[in-house]
Parts: structure tokens; C-alpha cells; sequence
């Protein structure tokens, strides 16, 4: 049976985009993001894999991907892959480890939590 997916983070090269097309080749719905049309992979679309805009520290983009996925799985998805990610490069030991958790909070916990809050 045919699930609906979403995958976050669907750069050209990457997981999520070769998840995607797996995912597709196996009969499923996949909906696919990334934080601009230039950072999704543009190989998925012409695969009829539905292609979205989310910038995962964005709340009102978080909201608008929400409202396009549920559009699109009429209020009904299997599988969420959340592979957004970041690159912060710095020296390890010149990192301040409470910004760093302020970081991992900002760009992650508090949105999954906020979107989790704001859905239900």
C-alpha cells in the first residue's frame, strides 16, 4: 500500500533527495523540501515527486509547508523524514556550549515543538 512522505532537506547530491527517489521508484507519495527552489534537488520534479519550499528555521515557512503537505495527503501522512540540517563550521573549542544549545534549540527542538503544538 502506497504511503505519503515527506522529506525535509532534498539538496541536490544528498540523502534526502536519493531517499526521495527510492521512495517514488517504490510506488509511494513523496513530497519533497528544501530551503529555497534552488536547494532542491531539481531531478525530483520531472519524477512527479510534489516539491515544497521549507525553511525549517522559518515559523511562517514551517506553517505554509505544513498547510501544502496536509493539502497534499488530505490531513494524512505516514512518514515524516526530517533531514534538514545546518552547517556551523567552528573550532570546537572555541564554541560556547551555551550558544551551541541555544542553536540546537532555535534551529530544531523549538520548532518541532511549536509545529507539534500548532497542528494538534
Amino acid at each position: 500500500m502506497a504511503k505519503s512522505i515527506f522529506i525535509t532537506g532534498c539538496s541536490p547530491g544528498g540523502i534526502g533527495s536519493a531517499l526521495a527517489r527510492q521512495f517514488h521508484t517504490r510506488g509511494h507519495h513523496v513530497i519533497a523540501s528544501g530551503r529555497t527552489t534552488s536547494e532542491i534537488d531539481p531531478s525530483l520534479s520531472p519524477l512527479g515527486i510534489t516539491t515544497i519550499i521549507l525553511d525549517v528555521t522559518c515559523s511562517e515557512s514551517i506553517f505554509s509547508a505544513a498547510r501544502r503537505v496536509n493539502s497534499e495527503t488530505g490531513g494524512h501522512l505516514d512518514i515524516l523524514i526530517n533531514n534538514a540540517g545546518v552547517i556551523h563550521v567552528l573550532p570546537f573549542a572555541d564554541e560556547p556550549v551555551a550558544e551551541d544549545w541555544q542553536f540546537i534549540k532555535g534551529y530544531g527542538l523549538d520548532k518541532l515543538r511549536y509545529t507539534k503544538e500548532k497542528s494538534s
